[in-house]
Parts: structure tokens; C-alpha cells; sequence
């Protein structure tokens, strides 16, 4: 007998009637054999995380979350979603673009991948509003692997106002410091609710005079030599709760190393494959991990349309 796999699964989509493409989904998901015990979350409205797509403004989203038990494993359950995705609708299209249905593997029990199909936990986790707050709905306790994190003490970090951030390039030269701190200020502009600084790949901030006071990260943004503040340009604070990278690296860590150890720690995010690089990306995931989505309407309004 097959081993059965509790798993959350994403649920986004901005074109069409989402709502009906949603019931859909629910449908095939709830009368397929190789699932079971399947649990929704509400609707939640976001917006984009990027403004615009091919034709224009981008509409706003739906996103919702489904835990399920599946004796599929990850890959055969990734070919199902696509399956699904295709059959309800959905082609071929860019990163972030507008699509009916969006269906992700966000977590597939306590297992950790990064292949060039998959990687659990889902990436977008540790930043995304609109997929942490319906997902608190049914797995509120659900903790990242290899971390003692709950989704809900996660959400709760994002929720921190302000929101502190930390943006790490790769400047070899001083003009390109420059360039990426006048980079990080416009960023600052555009989103004046979070607290943003610029730090080396070495952890030093690159903003401020009083380096001293500032803490210095490790490869995997987490505070070296028992650094525990995070400056903000005038008073030490405390830790970011983001550090973005701006850019894909060769030696890319694994999904664990992106993950807080412990949630008073930052989690690392950076490019996949299809995401756009520098400040497109870094303003792609302060637009998501600062738009908190509005519940518009409770499960039974998709599971039983």
C-alpha cells in the first residue's frame, strides 16, 4: 500500500472567473483517489507583485490554500497540478504574468528538495502574504523543515511593523556601492512602510558610518559574532526579517538554508530561475511580503460553488 504525504498546496489566479476555476480545482481534487482528507482556506484578494503583465495593468488575485494527504510522490504530484492547470485553462505564459489558475507544492511533509523541477519548501514561503495568510487558515502550526518555525509565528514576523529588510548585492567596487545604495534608497521611497538597508555579501551594511553598532550576516543571512540589532540608519534595532538577494548564485544554497532557524532569524531569498534579478526582485517581494491580503470570502464559497 501507497505511503500517504500530508501537503500544502498554493491557489492563485487572476483571469477569468476565478472563483468558478477554483471550484473546479476543488472537484477533480476531492473525487481523485490518490487524495484525500483535503481541507480549504478562505478567498484572499492581493495585488500583483508585479504592477503590469503583457496587456497592461495586472487584476488583482484570489489566492487560497488546501491541505491534502496524497500518496503521490513530489514529482508525480507536481505533473497532477500542472495536468489540472492546463485542463482548467491555463498556457504557457512569462513569470508572474496573469493566468486563471496558479497551483503550487508549498509543502510535501517535512521534505526538502531544489531540483530543476521542484523545490520544497516553496521559495516564495517565508515572504508571500497572500500565500501565508489563507495557508494559516488550515496549517497554522505547520512548521518549515528543518526549523522549529510555525507558519503562523512566520506570518506573524511579516507582520512586524516596521518591517525590516536588508538588500544584499554582490558591489566589487565602490561605484557600484554607490549605485546599489542609491538604488536601495529609491526602493525606499517606493515603499515607505518597511525599513531597508543595503549590506555586503559579508554582512556590513553599506549605508552607514557607525558600522560598529551594525551586525554582520553569514552567507545564509544569519547575524554573525552574536550581533543582535539590526541598524536602521540612526539606532541599532534588531535583526531584518528579510535579507533579498539580488541576484542567482552559482553555488545556490539549499531550500533549507534559506529558512530561519528560529523565528528570530531572517530568512534569505533570492531569483529563481524566471525571476527577474536586482531591484525588479526586490520590489516584487516588498510588494508581497507588505500588501496584506483581504479575506473576501470563507472556504464554502469555492469548495461548494
Amino acid at each position: 500500500m501507497s505511503r500517504w504525504t500530508e501537503c500544502l498546496i498554493g491557489v492563485g489566479g487572476n483571469q477569468g472567473d476565478v472563483q468558478a476555476t477554483f471550484a473546479q480545482f476543488w472537484q477533480r481534487l476531492s473525487c481523485d483517489a490518490d487524495f484525500g482528507d483535503c481541507r480549504a482556506a478562505g478567498l484572499f484578494e492581493s495585488r500583483p507583485m508585479q504592477g503590469t503583465d503583457e496587456v497592461g495593468e495586472a487584476p488583482t488575485y484570489l489566492n487560497t490554500a488546501v491541505t491534502v494527504r496524497t500518496r503521490l510522490d513530489p514529482w508525480m504530484l507536481l505533473d497532477r497540478l500542472r495536468h489540472w492547470e492546463s485542463a482548467l485553462g491555463r498556457r504557457p505564459s512569462g513569470r508572474w504574468t496573469s493566468r486563471p489558475i496558479d497551483l503550487d507544492v508549498l509543502l510535501y511533509g517535512s521534505h526538502r528538495m531544489d531540483d530543476a523541477r521542484l523545490v520544497i519548501p516553496h521559495p516564495g514561503l517565508t515572504y508571500r502574504r497572500f500565500v501565508l495568510d489563507p495557508a494559516c487558515e488550515v496549517a497554522a502550526d505547520w512548521c518549515l523543515p528543518t526549523t522549529a518555525v510555525s507558519l503562523r509565528q512566520w506570518r506573524c514576523r511579516l507582520s512586524e511593523r516596521p518591517l525590516y529588510v536588508a538588500v544584499q548585492d554582490d558591489p566589487e567596487e565602490s561605484g557600484e556601492r554607490v549605485a546599489l545604495q542609491a538604488a536601495v534608497r529609491a526602493l525606499s521611497r517606493r515603499f515607505p512602510e518597511p525599513i531597508v538597508q543595503a549590506i555586503s555579501p559579508a554582512g556590513d551594511p553599506l549605508c552607514h558610518a557607525d558600522r560598529a553598532r551594525a551586525p554582520a550576516f553569514d552567507c545564509h543571512g544569519r547575524p554573525q559574532h552574536g550581533a543582535n540589532a539590526f541598524e536602521n540608519g540612526q539606532t541599532a534595532t534588531r535583526w531584518p526579517v528579510l535579507v533579498v538577494r539580488l541576484h542567482r548564485h552559482g553555488d545556490r544554497p539549499l531550500p533549507e538554508s534559506t529558512m530561519p532557524r528560529s523565528a528570530g532569524e531572517p530568512a534569505v531569498v533570492f531569483p529563481g530561475e524566471d525571476d527577474p534579478e536586482g531591484m525588479a526582485f526586490a520590489a516584487a517581494v516588498l510588494t508581497a511580503a507588505t500588501d496584506v491580503p483581504s479575506r473576501v470570502a470563507p472556504a464554502e464559497a469555492w469548495t461548494l460553488a
